[in-house]
């Protein structure tokens, strides 16, 4: 066990205070006053002796936990056998060789990670708290022609709307984000993270330049070869249509049959130049006040005729004084023309509900039928271009595989959302949130 601080000391100086005090009992007998000066000179010069001793050695350890603070953590403290503070000296090289492995650990993992950040084909980037760049890697640099950026605002280096608004969402919605942004003539995929712990935005950004450019080409092609077929189909239509009234009832069958076929052409081509028309499009420019009810009660009579020769209900249920949205009108139509087409044409039981309500400030519009349903392996899928889920109906009754696809693509241009439930044999529900 350690002996108290001063512990030695103050024996020692009763020691020597005993043995003057022996010499000097001759004179103490004499005069208490002598007694009491000695007493008091030597206390003093004991306390001087002492204090300077325990004072160098103090600003000895003082200086080391200095240079440990400013992160010299190999700087450590020798005293002499017997110093009352050996035991302290001896703990804090004890600690500080604790933190120096730590630390030479820890510099070990932050370089591996410095290589694995600087390897990224990818461009990187971390920003603090105070909106300062910490951390870049040289593609990120590339990307922005810009060598300079640590210690920068990141508003300095790349001045972009969508990326400051990145940021800010990450920051406080404090979870992963992700976005588009062009950087001079490249596109780039951005995703981040909110890392807690340092409180910083850590951001990576995908080149999708190339991938990006080579759907345009795709849709540019889609959209000029469905624009190209519309004219010819056309003409072939009208021909059709004359030979019909001058062939004889035995070439009619094949006549029919090449009016089914080419309904079914003149359809797809349509609906390629629907779909191409709204993936083109940056968002939806001509919005106009709709009441979503009187829009679906106008659609319904289109389908009158197939409604009752199947023998289905078809109801709309809506909340009182739904407020209209702010939608493209020509554009919402089209989809609940899809989807209720849809409904109908895997329905052949039962029947179709329609209901609308308020939730929050969106309008929720859901299309449920009572049909033959969807499996869950083909629920992730249907709402690609061309996949059907029945091929065998969708040829009977001329169906596309586009239809969801455009009702897709027309709820995502209105900052909106489709989802879908279904199990087989009982139906399906399709919901559409619009922004109200």
């Amino acid at each position: 066990m350690k002996k108290p601080l001063f512990f030695r000391s103050i024996i020692i100086y009763f020691l020597i205070l005993f043995i003057l005090l022996l010499f000097l009992t001759p004179v103490i007998q004499k005069s208490i006053a002598v007694f009491i000066f000695l007493f008091l000179f030597l206390s003093i010069i004991f306390f001087v002796i002492v204090f300077h001793s325990f004072s160098k050695t103090l600003h000895e350890i003082e200086d080391s936990l200095k240079k440990s603070g400013s992160g010299r953590f190999d700087t450590r403290i020798y005293l002499k056998p017997g110093n009352e503070l050996e035991f302290l000296a001896q703990s804090f090289n004890q600690l500080g060789q604790a933190l120096e492995e730590k630390f030479i650990r820890l510099a070990g993992k932050m370089e591996d990670v410095e290589n694995i950040i600087s390897s990224l084909e990818e461009g990187f980037l971390m920003v603090d708290e105070k909106d300062t760049i910490v951390i870049s890697n040289d593609r990120f640099k590339k990307i922005i022609n810009n060598s300079a950026v640590e210690n920068k605002k990141y508003w300095e280096v790349l001045r972009d709307v969508f990326f400051d608004d990145l940021i800010k969402n990450i920051r406080f919605g404090k979870e992963t984000k992700d976005g588009e942004i062009h950087i001079g003539e490249k596109i780039f995929t951005c995703k981040g993270i909110f890392l807690s712990s340092s409180r910083t935005v850590a951001i990576i950004f995908y080149d999708v330049t190339e991938r990006k450019n080579f759907e345009k080409i795709k849709r540019d092609l889609v959209a000029n070869v469905s624009h190209e077929l519309k004219t010819p189909l056309t003409a072939i239509k009208g021909y059709v249509e004359t030979m019909e009234e001058e062939v004889g009832e035995e070439q009619k069958k094949f006549i029919q049959i090449i009016k089914k076929h080419l309904e079914r052409l003149t359809n797809i081509v349509n609906d390629l130049l629907v779909l191409s028309e709204i993936e083109s499009a940056e968002g939806v420019k001509e919005k106009e006040a709709v009441d979503v009810k009187n829009l679906i009660m106008g659609i319904i009579p289109i389908f009158e005729k197939t409604i009752n020769e199947k023998h289905l209900f078809f109801r709309v249920q809506a909340e009182e004084d739904l407020t209209p949205v702010m939608v493209d009108r020509f554009k919402i139509e089209q989809v609940f023309i899809n989807l209720i087409d849809n409904a109908i044409k895997y329905t052949d039981t039962g029947g179709i509900t329609i209901s609308l309500h308020k939730e929050k400030r969106n309008l929720i519009v859901t299309v449920e039928d009572t049909g033959i349903g969807i499996s869950m392996e083909h629920l992730e899928r249907i709402f690609e271009r061309f996949y059907v889920v029945d091929r065998a109906r969708s040829r009977k009754y001329g169906g596309t595989g586009l239809g969801l696809s455009i009702v897709k693509h027309v709820i995502l241009l209105h900052n909106g959302d489709v989802q879908v439930e279904s199990q087989t044999g009982r139906g399906t529900k399709f919901t559409i949130i619009l922004p109200a």
